[in-house]
């Protein structure tokens, strides 16, 4: 099989342009990619196959999966014949260097979901992929692997991985598509939540729960079961218990608050006394209704009156539960014994990780650990600085009497998380001072001749925007 898809082209690249989708979350426009994909050739027939729940014939099917001959996929329940032709009964796509096979939406089926349904890489996934440590392990443990995509992820810098769901159909999908991309270091065991490994300790732990909080438990890859946020903050307190020194945990969840509250007082009470360094994201924050119909839309648009009556019910329930807002997000965690454990949370609302975020949540965790070592102001001064490569200025000007003037400068990265703040000419060239390996009280003092005024006048504007971009990952301590 993946010699047909190496062969064919069959990637994820190739796959994203096809079907015009390059973000997660994005809807597929069925007619157009039919019509992009008329030409009988080998890739489009594995796109109408795998990607398209659609029928080819016999012939188209044989030639597009060659060397691999059609009755091993028939033995296997992969692929059936129909009066239209053979269909595939799984999805089946490229991700990253992989590929993953999955339960077809009911977009694709047109019909209500069972409850053991399987899903395949999407929004959530991706999203947990690009919040994961990436460095090299010796233990991982994907809790709620579902198709396998985050042990598989994994494989490639840890030595053993112990993948966990409750549904049997996806650990079968799971099994399935470490064997179709060539892993062999993953134990897979079923069981709910942290039960099937018991007290064990891992260097990584990725968790994808059933976050949703809904009155529901018809979806075992969404509904927890639980009051509430109950799964999101049993995930969070588990995975803490469950870390090596040093080992770091990611996991998506949910939870709810009040108008008005705080949105990080709750789930940060889950993370108090943990031995853990702790990190609070935000992505989204809406209403109960919204929230429940954005979930609803994805498995019951097919039948409006099903989705009028799960959405009452829905709303009902959050009413009955005081529950006010709801928000969205992810908890990165990282076990450490050796001194005071700080807490840091933040908002990144209506915006978007760019790619892997590995090395940026290295950075982060160095940057809050070099702050709390540090400890005042005066220790800060005698360090050194340095701009991180990723920094990036965008510069607005407009044409005013004559000249042009600057109108705005942000500041950015080019990769990871998507900070971003204003800044003005006076922070380039403190940044400037800084990156030429003085030592902050240093770039102050020559930030203060060329502006002709005090460094002690300067001093606690700069100390405070450069704290920013250290906590940011824009800048890092270290180097001259």
């Amino acid at each position: 099989m993946r010699e047909a898809f190496a062969r064919t082209g069959f990637t994820a690249p190739a796959l994203a342009d096809t079907i015009a989708i390059h973000n997660p979350g994005e809807t597929m426009d069925l007619p157009l990619v039919l019509l992009r994909t008329e030409e009988p050739t080998d890739y489009n027939a594995l796109v109408h196959l795998f990607v398209l729940a659609q029928a080819v014939t016999e012939d188209r099917a044989r030639l597009a999966l060659c060397p691999m001959p059609l009755e091993p996929f028939f033995d296997c329940n992969l692929l059936q014949r129909s009066a239209e032709g053979i269909r595939s009964i799984v999805k089946l796509v490229p991700y990253d260097k992989f590929y993953f096979a999955s339960d077809f939406s009911h977009r694709d089926r047109h019909e209500t979901l069972p409850p053991d349904f399987v899903l395949g890489v999407g929004p959530a996934s991706v999203s947990l992929a690009s919040l994961t440590v990436r460095r090299p392990v010796e233990t991982v443990f994907d809790l709620g692997a579902g198709a396998g995509v985050q042990s598989i992820l994994a494989a490639g810098h840890a030595r053993r991985i112990i993948g966990t769901d409750t549904n049997p159909r996806a650990l079968n999908f799971a099994a399935f598509n470490a064997r179709l991309n060539a892993v062999d270091n993953i134990e897979w065991r079923a069981g709910s939540f942290f039960e099937p490994v018991n007290t064990e300790r891992f260097d990584l732990v990725v968790a994808n729960p059933p976050f949703v909080i809904s009155p529901e438990s018809s979806l075992l890859y969404r509904d927890g079961g639980g009051e509430g946020d109950a799964v999101s903050e049993h995930v969070a307190r588990g995975a803490a218990q469950r870390l090596s020194e040093g080992g770091f945990a990611s996991m998506l969840i949910n939870w709810h608050h009040k108008n008005g509250e705080d949105w990080s007082e709750r789930p940060r009470r889950w993370l108090e006394g943990n031995g853990c360094d702790s990190w609070l994201i935000r992505f989204t924050e809406t209403d109960p209704l919204i929230y429940a119909a954005n979930w609803l839309r994805q498995t019951e648009s097919h039948d409006p009156p099903r989705y009028s009556r799960l959405l009452g019910q829905w709303t009902d329930y959050y009413r009955q539960s005081g529950i006010g807002r709801i928000s969205g997000g992810a908890i990165i965690l990282r076990k450490r014994s050796d001194g005071p454990n700080w807490t840091r949370h933040d908002s990144m609302q209506n915006t978007q990780a760019a790619g892997p975020c590995s090395d940026h949540i290295l950075r982060i965790f160095a940057a809050e650990d070099f702050l709390q070592k540090i400890g005042n102001d005066e220790h800060l001064l005698d360090a050194r600085v340095q701009p991180h490569p990723d920094l990036a200025v965008e510069q607005q000007i407009h044409l005013h009497e004559g000249g042009w003037n600057i109108r705005e400068l942000t500041v950015s990265l080019s990769g990871g998380f998507p900070f971003r703040g204003h800044a003005d000419v006076h922070v380039l060239k403190l940044l400037t001072h800084v990156a030429a390996q003085r030592t902050v009280r240093e770039a102050i003092q020559n930030l203060a001749q060329e502006a002709n005024t005090e460094a002690s006048a300067l001093t606690p504007t700069c100390l405070s925007v450069l704290k920013t971009l250290i906590r940011c990952g824009m800048a890092v301590p270290g180097g001259g």
